[in-house]
């Protein structure tokens, strides 16, 4: 979001060559948003008249294993100028086939930490956290794995719904993140390893806000949702099923920053909703962070999962 801020400075500033310098290379920097940077100079490049190194930039895309389905670049009003040429024609087609593909391939995985100490009579209690948009278990996991330390069985679930880019995966599909949380919830309570009264559903950006989502409309049922940057630029699905009572029994520990563009406002309103409806709520609102972790995310999780813990009188020591 960094990148694509500055980005977007330099041609409001009107000067789109400062902007393609900012994206060359970014690729490398950023790999799980390689897809992304590669259509960004693709749109920039179109709109200045440069169609062959626009289609360049596409092709350098693939060439690097990104995946995008068809009306992603067919529909781009950005990429309207490369519209009725062939090579473009070949593109989408070759990018359709290659997305098509890898989605038929992938399948939802899990990393499972569990704690050292001997597992109670009635199981762990149970973290489970959903990785960001466009990102993976891997990149996920130093940011929850503290969780362990503090006796929570910590499952990370991985979205089998592909990004653009190489190795990210998405939480878009509402019934498809229902439904693979489920079989991982599934798969950990036929081990006799979770506590079902202490369950926090948790998550970052859009795993946050599907975490508050599927709690919020009682498809999944927890006694806690840890929110970190979920991207919430509205809450109107969220109010009429706060102002119902379906946040009735659960705490909410919810952390933004004040610099995040595509959830600060949303979380302020959403924990007003929370409070109105007097339930047990925490807005924990960061003055110096944007869209992201907290550098001290060990200490907000052992605090956050403190509260959220409680409503099951099952809290880490």
């Amino acid at each position: 979001m960094d990148l694509a801020q500055a980005v977007r400075a330099k041609i409001d500033a009107g000067d789109p060559a400062a902007a393609l310098g900012t994206l060359t290379g970014a690729e490398a920097a950023l790999p799980l948003h390689a897809g992304h940077i590669y259509s960004w100079r693709a749109e920039l490049l179109a709109e200045l008249g440069r169609a062959d190194a626009a289609l360049d930039a596409l092709d350098e895309a693939l060439a690097a294993g990104c995946r995008y389905k068809a009306e992603w670049l067919s529909d781009d009003r950005r990429l309207a100028p490369l519209r009725g040429l062939t090579r473009f024609d070949d593109v989408v087609a070759r990018a359709a086939s290659r997305y098509a593909r890898a989605q038929a391939d992938a399948r939802p995985e899990r990393e499972v930490l569990i704690p050292t100490t001997a597992r109670p009579a009635s199981g762990y209690p149970t973290l489970i956290a959903l990785h960001g948009n466009n990102s993976n278990v891997a990149q996920t996991e130093p940011y929850w794995k503290s969780a362990v330390g503090l006796g929570w069985l910590t499952a990370l679930p991985q979205s089998s719904e592909i990004g653009v880019s190489p190795h990210s995966f998405t939480w878009n599909d509402r019934d498809r993140t229902l439904s693979e949380v489920e079989q991982h919830f599934q798969d950990l309570r036929e081990q006799s390893l979770v506590d079902e009264r202490a369950v926090v559903l948790a998550g970052f950006s859009m795993g946050a806000l599907q975490a508050l989502a599927l709690v919020l409309t009682r498809r999944f049922r927890a006694c806690g949702v840890i929110s970190i940057g979920a991207y919430l630029p509205h809450i109107r699905e969220f109010r009429p099923l706060i102002e119902s009572g379906n946040a009735a029994g659960v705490r909410f520990c919810i952390v933004v920053g004040a610099n995040d563009s595509s959830g600060y406002e949303g979380a302020k309103q959403l924990a007003a909703e929370l409070e109105r409806a007097e339930v047990d709520v925490v807005l924990d609102a960061r003055r110096d962070l944007g869209h992201d972790y907290p550098l001290d995310m060990d200490e907000t999780l052992r605090r956050a999962l403190t509260f959220v813990g409680a409503a099951s009188q099952i809290a880490p020591t």
